[in-house]
């Protein structure tokens, strides 16, 4: 008794943000229904649950450090957290609560993005060097965004315009982020929502390019990554 009324407490006062966490309560609470200890339907339960979560995402506290939800603790596949099964984890009505909390986590993320567009744009103007660690596997440093999609929040004129902003000797900097990012071809699965974002600056690079002319003309187009000539045919159509 004293279990359930902590639970209680800590359900209506949205306390738990924890996906594993949430998805054991949830667990629980929808056995507490189908045993009588509830007095509601489960249908009942999940709006409540759903509830939760929609709460905790308009209040900020969901996780959002971009890591697809489907990986994390307590989303990712297993019937478990925290070395504790889920009690009916293959109930209907938990799998339903279990992929509105995924969606939750990925809007969550969303929410997040302008800041991380930010951000990237300070970096490559504050230290372009450190542009390679931020955004691509190094070996080293946390490699925050290596494996998350996020250049498609910034703006593909004001990335140019930055790269172009910045000393001319930190230019191949980028160069050498974006190649490192991309090179194993993974347009083609992890950064595919920004396969739009690449192509527009590609073709900003060139128009920029263009209109400088001559030796400066030629500065720019060898920033563009030798990752980005899937994009030259599009080009010169």
């Amino acid at each position: 008794n004293e279990a359930i009324l902590q639970m209680e407490n800590q359900f209506n006062g949205r306390e738990v943000d924890s996906p594993g966490e949430m998805l054991h309560i949830f667990a629980l609470r929808l056995m507490m229904v189908e045993q009588g200890e509830i007095q509601h339907s489960a249908e009942d339960e999940v709006e409540k649950c759903k509830r939760y979560i929609d709460d905790i995402l308009e209040q900020g506290k969901l996780p959002s450090d971009g890591r697809a939800p489907e990986t994390r603790d307590g989303l990712d596949g297993s019937p478990s957290y925290g070395g504790y099964g889920y009690w009916g984890g293959d109930n209907p009505h938990f799998l339903e609560l279990q992929n509105h909390l995924i969606e939750a986590l990925k809007k969550a993320f969303e929410k997040k993005l302008p800041n991380i567009a930010e951000d990237i744009l300070k970096v490559m103007k504050e230290n372009p060097e450190a542009l390679i660690g931020a955004i691509s596997y190094t070996g080293d440093g946390p490699n925050a965004y290596a494996n998350i999609p996020v250049l498609h929040a910034l703006c593909p004129e004001k990335f140019v315009e930055t790269w172009l902003s910045i000393p001319r000797k930190s230019w191949r900097e980028i160069n050498y982020a974006l190649q490192n990012r991309y090179y194993r071809g993974t347009f083609n699965n992890v950064f595919g929502d920004e396969l739009e974002w690449a192509r527009q600056v590609h073709k900003i690079l060139h128009q920029m390019a263009d209109k400088a002319g001559g030796l400066k003309a030629y500065r720019i187009r060898r920033l563009v990554p030798g990752v980005f000539k899937r994009f030259d045919t599009a080009q010169s159509n």
